[in-house]
């Protein structure tokens, strides 16, 4: 059930089973091994590995802007009032109105980052190349519309986090750096604000990208804020920096 495998995760994590340096032992794995047999996430990225001394890490919210834009705005107030910049994975189709506009073009004057998921909130690992590539180009299209984005800094992280062949052969020839993570707690699936904080706390190494997803008021990702709340200061208590993909990508 749901239930078990909500507590069997959280045992995980607590008794450090589940811990960064075993993540990234076997995300390596898996990739080394993928580039044998041209597996699909075999040009993913889950972290960067920064320079000597640098703790540097990348926050990115999944799904912005919020559906409810008076959350997204929240959203921004509280990112601007604890000096954090995002990368915001943007599904095109939830900009909906003149304060969605509005607001995206504040989050790109405030510094943070808009990369590509798409145009919907659905898998597109079964899209057909002309379908994912048009859906690609739609969301791209609306992101220029708020910032300029040279080559480094073109992001994708897949809906659901489901890749296929097609997908990473199309992404590759357009120039982008397909992005999933390294530090998640699967916060769509449960509301409990302490557990994401407490997981992503240990689990979050330098160049580790963290995920959240935005917040919305008709489900519990609006525990969100309550996270970020608590989770910024204590990253930056253990001497992490906030950046952007980008600037994490590049260092």
């Amino acid at each position: 059930s749901k239930a078990g495998l909500v507590w069997l995760l959280k045992v995980l994590v607590y008794t450090g089973v589940i811990s960064n340096t075993s993540i990234r032992a076997v995300i390596k794995l898996l990739l080394m091994l993928g580039k044998l047999v041209a597996h699909p996430y075999s040009k993913t990225v889950f972290f960067f590995q920064p320079r000597d001394g640098c703790q540097d890490i990348a926050l990115t919210i999944d799904d912005a802007p919020s559906r409810d834009a008076n959350l997204f705005e929240e959203l921004l107030d509280l990112l601007l009032k604890l000096k954090v910049k995002a990368t915001f994975m943007v599904i095109s189709g939830n900009i909906r109105s003149d304060q969605h506009d509005r607001l995206m073009k504040r989050a790109v004057l405030e510094g943070h980052l808009l990369a590509n998921h798409m145009v919907e909130d659905e898998p597109s690992h079964r899209y057909s190349k002309a379908d994912f590539e048009n859906k690609l180009s739609e969301c791209e299209k609306a992101i220029r519309g708020y910032q300029e984005t040279k080559k480094e800094g073109m992001f994708f992280r897949p809906p659901s986090g489901l890749m296929s062949t097609q997908m990473r052969t199309s992404l590759e020839t357009k120039g982008y750096t397909t992005v999933l993570a390294d530090s998640y707690s699967g916060d769509p699936a449960f509301n409990d604000p302490e557990f994401h904080i407490e997981t992503l706390s240990r689990l979050t190494r330098p160049g580790s990208i963290i995920v959240l997803h935005s917040p919305e008021s008709d489900n519990h990702r609006v525990q969100t804020l309550e996270i970020l709340r608590k989770l910024i200061p204590t990253l930056k208590y253990k001497g992490f920096t906030f950046v952007t993909l980008t600037r994490l990508k590049t260092e």
